[in-house]
């Protein structure tokens, strides 16, 4: 830790957004929960990596990486799994602005990150930070397997000092 500067990691799934204009039209970007966090730590100054699995050669997973470069969140804890694609996810708007999402990411490699090959180098990297970030959604991505081995990380980071924030990501129905 002392060779380089304490970081906040976020741990989550970023996925495709395809947001539906008023004349029907659609405009692609990128998010999620954490994922969106990371980018706005990133924009005030803060040190900040981001923990996830995408693809590794599509062109969706690239332009991820990109935006994750362009605003400064470190992809030093993504994961690439060969032939697959990040997750889609649909925001449609009522007249009255009311939106509504739609998920498309049962096969994710986001939801893998702790089972792929590689996992122990986030989970190294876990132990690493000043600050581990995660959310609800983050919790309901894994399996058995991917969230015990999370959680066990989790709990040796915080062991060894390391702050622990989690986002229930909880939003009230009106």
């Amino acid at each position: 830790m002392a060779d380089q500067p304490p970081r906040v990691i976020a741990v989550g799934e970023v996925m495709i957004e395809m947001a539906r204009s008023a004349d029907g039209s659609f405009a692609m970007g990128c998010g999620g929960d954490t994922f969106n966090t990371a980018v706005y730590l990133a924009r005030a100054g803060i040190n900040v990596s981001y923990a996830t699995a995408l693809g590794d050669s599509d062109p969706f997973s690239r332009s991820i990486q990109a935006l994750a470069a362009a605003e400064g969140v470190k992809t030093d804890l993504t994961l690439r799994a060969p032939g697959r694609l990040p997750g889609l996810c649909l925001v449609d708007s009522d007249a009255t602005g009311k939106r509504q999402f739609y998920h498309w990411r049962d096969g994710t490699p986001a939801r893998e990150l702790f089972e792929l090959p590689d996992w122990g180098q986030v989970a190294a990297g876990l132990l690493e930070a000043r600050l581990i970030y995660f959310s609800g959604v983050t919790l309901s991505l894994y399996s058995n397997i991917g969230l015990g081995r999370f959680l066990a990380a989790l709990e040796l980071a915080r062991q060894n000092g390391v702050k622990v924030v989690f986002d229930g990501n909880f939003r009230p129905l009106r």
